[in-house]
């Protein structure tokens, strides 16, 4: 973390201020920082593993040259406090780069600075890491091998999105062109040409769209669906016989379906077109040194039968059998293996233990009891089924019920397997529950 605040002041010249702030939200994993005027003093906020961390209060008489430096760095004309500014700048520390997307909005106590901390770093993740597994992790990679169709990303805001879009094009083979019009660039990608859409000089979606169409473009990413135009556009690419990977919001995989067939009215292609949809979340992660095992306590396991139906056999069963799976295929060796084996949370009858965060944490997560994030995920694979669903303009709640007879890993229950070896808590997983929804 930064200095206290009367030191920083006492201390730091401006430009040095700055620098420090920046560092201490690399240093700890952040991913925004907040610079807010109030009306006595500015107070520094991280965002770290989707929690905002008050760090250090700065006196106001420092912020307006502070202010004008990031200004200066991002290239935003100073003054004009009664307007919203936007720019971006590089920073370096222990020899990596750091992209810098400044956002400042005037407040009735000053203008509030956030900074968007981006790694200018290649993306060296494989989709294993991403928290993949099992027959999740075939079929992405099976996928990934197609010539055409549609893949789709969903998941609300903050939900990893980006980082999977990137990590699936990172692990395609080299020899197959691969573009990508993404706002903004967030990852660099060293197999991909990479567009930053920029409306000023009329390069969007669109006008990009129909250049690659000529460019013998193998696999087209578009960071986001965000209107009807692009979405038919999209089709149309699927179409023309290329790969498409994009993202959109969604709760759900099956909600991706829909909102897809109410964005576009090209229904029958979409049925014939889409591959697969991956819904995803990101859940804090247990700090690995500090976390602790205790027994299921009756409220947690009432709210277990609610959500996964426990009581019922061939449910727990199916959970310990998933259990089992994942320890398998995360186990180095057989002899690793079996000392997991022994340590199972799960019975054919029963959820014995669970994991916790230790209170007070430890030196490692900084005192938090979490550190980092993991995500979860849900994939749901067209096939003849769910294509008869598509056309007939189904609801959710019946492409859903599908795809889990078909074999799909709901979200909810990638959590709980993730929550039962000990990579995050129960506590992340009902908070899942109480915001997945399909009617």
């Amino acid at each position: 973390m930064v200095m206290s605040g009367k030191e920083i002041i006492t201390k730091l010249p401006t430009a040095q201020l700055f620098n420090s702030i920046v560092k201490s939200g690399i240093d700890i994993g952040a991913s925004f920082i907040h610079i807010e005027p109030s009306s006595e003093t500015v107070i520094v906020k991280y965002r770290v593993d989707g929690n905002l961390l008050e760090a250090d209060k700065i006196p106001k008489k420092r912020f307006n040259g502070l202010l004008d430096k990031i200004k200066t760095l991002a290239n935003i004309p100073p003054g004009h406090n009664d307007l919203i500014a936007s720019g971006k700048f590089k920073f370096t520390l222990n020899n990596s780069t750091y992209r810098l997307l400044i956002y400042i909005i005037p407040t009735i106590n000053g203008e509030k600075v956030t900074i968007k901390l981006h790694s200018d770093d290649v993306l060296t993740l494989d989709i294993k890491q991403l928290g993949f597994w099992g027959d999740s992790l075939i079929t992405i990679q099976d996928n990934l091998l197609l010539k055409k169709g549609l893949m789709v990303i969903s998941g609300p805001g903050d939900s990893g999105k980006s980082t999977t879009l990137a990590t699936l094009l990172n692990n395609i083979e080299t020899s197959r062109n691969i573009a990508t019009l993404e706002d903004p660039v967030e990852y660099k990608i060293k197999s991909a040409n990479q567009i930053q859409i920029n409306p000023k000089t009329k390069l969007t979606f669109q006008s990009a769209i129909k250049i690659l169409l000529k460019q013998d473009i193998d696999i087209l990413m578009i960071s986001e669906i965000h209107e009807k135009k692009l979405a038919s556009l999209v089709i149309d690419l699927a179409a023309h016989k290329r790969m498409v990977i994009t993202s959109i919001y969604a709760d759900s995989a099956a909600r991706t379906i829909t909102k897809l067939s109410e964005l576009d009215t090209q229904t029958t292609s979409l049925a014939y077109l889409l591959r697969l949809v991956i819904n995803q979340r990101l859940l804090k992660k247990l700090c690995d040194k500090c976390k602790v095992c205790v027994p299921l306590d009756k409220e947690a396991s009432s709210k277990l039968n609610d959500i996964f139906q426990l009581n019922k056999a061939s449910h727990i069963e199916y959970i310990h059998q998933l259990e089992k799976d994942y320890l398998l295929e995360h186990s180095s060796n057989q002899k690793e293996s079996l000392r997991l084996s022994t340590k199972l949370s799960t019975t054919k009858s029963k959820i014995k233990h669970i994991y916790k965060a230790k209170e007070g944490g430890c030196t490692e997560c900084l005192g938090r009891g979490y550190k980092g994030r993991l995500m979860v995920f849900e994939i749901l694979k067209n096939n003849q089924s769910i294509e008869n669903l598509i056309l007939g303009n189904a609801k959710e709640t019946l492409i859903n019920n599908q795809a889990v007879k078909n074999g799909m890993i709901s979200i909810l229950l990638d959590a709980l397997v993730k929550a039962l070896v000990g990579d995050t808590t129960l506590e992340e997983v009902f908070h899942i529950a109480n915001n997945y929804m399909v009617v």
